[in-house]
């Protein structure tokens, strides 16, 4: 079963922004893909989220279309995965939620698992820190050589 999930941005003004990860969004996985897109984009996540989670969205789809490309399958995976979402809007069948914000000039990463029918958070602090503790730097969806 897929491992699906929510990253919301909140800029500096308190506006969301938010899309669904279908599979692998266990922290291991988002916090990586993070990882290795915030290291190519020359901006703040929390400065322009549209535009972030845009490209987000476009790396990963492009190295699931790379991968599977040439490769006689039903489905074709670089169609799914991913998708926008309001800010309101909730799956029911999430497993993960993070919340990316802004806070004292920093970056911030806000986690939360859920478990026994309610979220919990399980990490809360500067998105560097998550770097240090899950980040693999060869990514899960998002692959760097397609990013430099």
């Amino acid at each position: 079963m897929a491992t699906r999930c929510s990253i919301t941005i909140r800029d500096e003004y308190g506006k969301e922004y938010r899309i669904y990860r279908h599979c692998d969004g266990y922290p291991e996985g988002v916090v990586s893909d993070l990882q290795i897109f915030m290291s190519a984009y020359d901006r703040s996540p929390v400065e322009s989220p549209e535009y972030f989670l845009a490209n987000f969205i476009f790396y990963a789809k492009l190295a699931l279309w790379v991968k599977y490309r040439n490769k006689k399958r039903v489905s074709r995976p670089w169609e799914f995965n991913y998708g926008v979402c309001s800010p309101n809007c909730e799956h029911g069948d999430l497993d993960y939620k993070y919340l990316i914000y802004p806070k004292e000039g920093k970056v911030m990463l806000k986690i939360e698992k859920f478990s026994k029918g309610e979220f919990k958070e399980i990490f809360n602090d500067e998105m560097e820190k998550a770097f240090e503790k899950w980040a693999d730097s060869e990514g899960c969806h998002l692959k760097p050589e397609l990013l430099y």
